[in-house]
C-alpha cells in the first residue's frame, strides 16, 4: 500500500519476519504549485578592507516555498537583491523601479532584458540592470504563472548565464495568490 504525506510517497508493507507494518520512505514529490511569499530581509553594511563598501540595504526577499531565493543566489557569490527596497531612505526612483519589476513579474509591463526575460534580483548597489542582474522568463497559462530558466545577464552583453542556476525553478504558482502577493508588494512599496 502506498500513500502520500504531505509531498512525501510513503510506502507500507510487511516486514520480513511479518512482525507488523513497516514504513519507507520512497522520494519526494515536488508539489503542483508552488507558495510565493515576500517576507523582510536586509543586506549588511559591510567595509572590507579594500576600501570598497556595501550599502545597508532593506528589501522584500522572494520565499518559495519556504525557500529564500536571496539566500540562494547569495550562496553562489551574487550580491543582488530584489528591486523591492524597503524603508525610509529608499529614493523615489528606486520606488517606482519596484513598482515597475512588480508590474513586469505580472506580465503587465514590457521585459527588461532581450528574449521576454524579466529581472528577478538586480545591483544592490544602484539597481542598474548594467552591473548584472539575475533574470527569469515569466510564462501565464489559464490559472497559472510560471518562472523558469533563472540565469546572470546584464544589459550590454547578448548572453545569459543559465548553467549555474540550473537548480533553481522552473516554479509555478497559482495566478490568483501571485497576483495578490505581488499587488501587496506595490501597496507596501507606496507607503514607505
Amino acid at each position: 500500500m502506498a500513500f502520500v504525506i504531505g509531498h512525501v510517497l510513503l510506502m507500507c508493507h510487511r516486514d520480513v519476519c511479518g512482525a507488523g507494518l513497516k514504513l519507507e520512505w520512497l522520494f519526494a514529490i515536488k508539489p503542483m504549485f508552488s507558495k510565493l511569499q515576500f517576507v523582510q530581509a536586509l543586506r549588511p553594511f559591510e567595509q572590507p578592507q579594500d576600501g570598497c563598501y556595501k550599502t545597508e540595504r532593506h528589501f522584500l526577499d522572494f520565499v518559495v516555498d519556504k525557500i529564500s531565493l536571496y539566500g540562494a543566489i547569495k550562496a553562489k557569490n551574487v550580491d543582488n537583491i530584489s528591486p523591492f527596497w524597503i524603508g525610509s531612505d529608499v529614493p523615489e526612483p528606486m520606488k517606482e523601479v519596484g513598482i515597475k519589476s512588480a508590474q513586469r513579474l505580472m506580465l503587465i509591463g514590457p521585459a527588461d532584458f532581450p528574449n521576454n526575460r524579466r529581472s528577478l534580483f538586480i545591483c544592490a548597489e544602484c539597481g542598474d540592470l548594467g552591473c548584472g542582474a539575475i533574470s527569469i522568463i515569466v510564462e501565464r497559462s489559464n490559472n497559472a504563472f510560471v518562472w523558469r530558466d533563472f540565469g546572470y545577464e546584464n544589459d550590454w552583453e547578448d548572453k545569459v548565464l543559465t548553467e549555474p542556476y540550473s537548480d533553481l525553478g522552473p516554479f509555478t504558482f497559482r495566478s490568483g495568490e501571485y497576483v495578490s502577493a505581488l499587488d501587496d508588494v506595490v501597496r507596501q512599496i507606496q507607503h514607505v
